[in-house]
């Protein structure tokens, strides 16, 4: 029983931690952590070719943040506009 509730609170701690971290690095958050950690090899005198991957996935994380955000909000409309056509019929 014992082995069953570790295995258990394991998975789940595992599940919040993978969730937390998913949510950081699609955050802008995490796009800016990218850019500044190109950006200060950059000032102190690397060449751009060798920083291009980095800015690049800055861009890239910046992009499906936003894009993410744009699908949320017209699921969100589209879910409060099926909650108020299911009141007009039911007639409440």
């Amino acid at each position: 029983m014992n082995v069953a509730i570790a295995y258990i609170l394991v998975a789940v701690v595992g599940s919040a931690v993978g969730q937390l971290l998913l949510k950081k690095g699609m955050s802008t958050v995490g796009a800016l952590t990218i850019a500044i950690v190109a950006v200060v090899p950059g000032i102190s005198g690397w060449d751009v070719t060798r920083l291009w991957l980095h800015l690049l996935s800055s861009a890239m994380i910046t992009l499906i943040g936003v894009q993410l955000v744009i699908v949320l909000i017209r699921v969100l409309e589209e879910l409060i506009q099926r909650e108020m056509l299911t009141k007009q019929d039911m007639g409440v």
